[in-house]
């Protein structure tokens, strides 16, 4: 019979797998350190180059689970908002009180119950938590350095 899978455990590791404490901070060094393996690496070495394109796929999801932690944490209305896509979690007394006891969050909780292998699952989620349409409104921001 397999092991059941522990929530508290696995956000707790991925918590400390985290350098900072925030996706804005996150992502740009996750980038960064890829970025320089690539350089680094031996291009004959061909298996190793076709795992690049994962490790960049678990960097922006990885990326997406932290915005979607930090928005929920942020409180109202994006606590509320998360009602819809939290509604699968299975509860169990040890994530009430993990949750209680403040060893994870709520936006933790959400984060990492959500799927977001898909862009269609990015796109749902983060419209529900933000009340409108993502995509529409990433198509209409523009570049603070520019």
């Amino acid at each position: 019979m397999g092991r059941t899978r522990d929530i508290i455990e696995e956000i707790a590791d991925v918590r400390q797998r985290r350098r900072f404490g925030e996706a804005m901070s996150e992502l740009p060094h996750r980038l960064f350190a890829l970025e320089q393996a690539f350089k680094k690496h031996d291009k004959a070495e061909n298996e190793l180059t076709r795992y690049f394109p994962v490790a960049l796929i678990a960097c922006v999801e990885g990326y997406f689970r932290m915005a979607i932690k930090d928005l929920v944490d942020a409180g109202e209305p994006y606590l509320t908002n998360a009602e819809k896509p939290a509604s699968s979690i299975k509860l169990d007394f040890s994530v009430l009180r993990a949750v209680y006891g403040k060893a994870i969050t709520v936006g933790e909780l959400v984060a990492h119950s959500v799927q977001l292998s898909r862009l269609e699952h990015i796109q749902a989620i983060l419209s529900s938590l933000l009340g409108k349409d993502f995509l529409q409104e990433l198509r209409t921001t523009t570049d603070r350095g520019a």
